[in-house]
């Protein structure tokens, strides 16, 4: 097992690891190499972790104990994110399990969970939120546009968009295509499909785009939040080792859509 393992890992790294992940008898279980494993062969990704929103809370004068809609901290979601302390880690992606989320209007999305471990030496909690930057790809969206919005949010990163189109509401009207630069234009910094005036496209109507993205995935369960072994049988050589933690994710779109129809339920 031990060579056989050792094998398959690219050569150079393994001394940044204390000799205790290399002892003998701690190599009898992979999780010995976990931590090395996952440097050399994880995809590089960003954690940030998260707080519940202040306006969650219910006050002295009382209150409902659910986000507040208009909550410009949190989106109306109840999670907050330390956007200014990111931390950048590599982290194994495995295990994806369909789900399916009404988040693409009559259509449903098929998305789902992934199971994501990371280096012993960064915590986890449920809310957290991991994003991989070399991570893109292409996600149907249907959108209706409100005017005072002046524009169409996207849930995730915007890389770049492959196609958008519109129609009126009568059903015999055609599908129109939409120019970019005429009737629409890109604002990766804000997440944000502008509409500038002119465009073809009217309060109210229905877009259908096909957008690159960068997904990120928000924490639902912490599976293994502190796992610990042994490096030895002998009390007098024993040296408890953190192990990785490992975590169930679910990509923000379908996350936040699910708590949206709790708040509701619940109302």
């Amino acid at each position: 097992m031990r060579k056989d393992l050792l094998r398959q890992l690219t050569e150079g790294k393994l001394t940044e690891y204390p000799r205790d992940y290399l002892d003998f008898n701690f190599s009898r279980t992979i999780l010995g190499y976990m931590n090395v494993l996952i440097q050399q062969r994880g995809r590089r990704a960003l954690l940030f972790h998260s707080v519940p929103c202040p306006c969650v809370a219910v006050n002295e004068q009382g209150g409902s104990g659910y986000p507040s809609p208009n909550c410009v901290s949190c989106g109306g979601y109840g999670i907050y994110f330390l956007h200014d302390k990111p931390h950048e880690l590599r982290a194994l992606v495995s295990s994806t399990n369909m789900v399916e989320g009404d988040t693409r209007g009559s259509a449903p999305l098929q998305s789902g969970t992934v199971s994501i471990t990371v280096p012993s030496e960064y915590n986890l909690s449920s809310g957290d939120k991991f994003v991989f930057p070399d991570m893109k790809v292409p996600v149907p969206l249907l959108r209706r546009y409100k005017a005072v919005d002046e524009g169409i949010p996207v849930p995730f990163a915007i890389v770049d968009v492959e196609d958008m189109v519109t129609k009126y509401d009568d059903p015999s009207s055609p599908v129109l295509n939409m120019e970019r630069g005429k009737d629409y234009t890109i604002d990766i910094e804000n997440r944000k499909i502008a509409i500038p005036s002119g465009s073809v496209l009217t309060d109210n109507m229905v877009v259908s785009l096909s957008a690159i993205v960068i997904p990120e995935y928000i924490i639902e369960t912490v599976n293994h939040a502190n796992r610990q072994i042994l490096t030895s049988h002998s009390d007098e050589k024993a040296k408890v080792l953190n192990l990785p933690k490992n975590c169930t994710a679910t990509r923000s779109d379908l996350f936040f859509g699910q708590r949206v129809q709790y708040s509701k339920s619940a109302d």
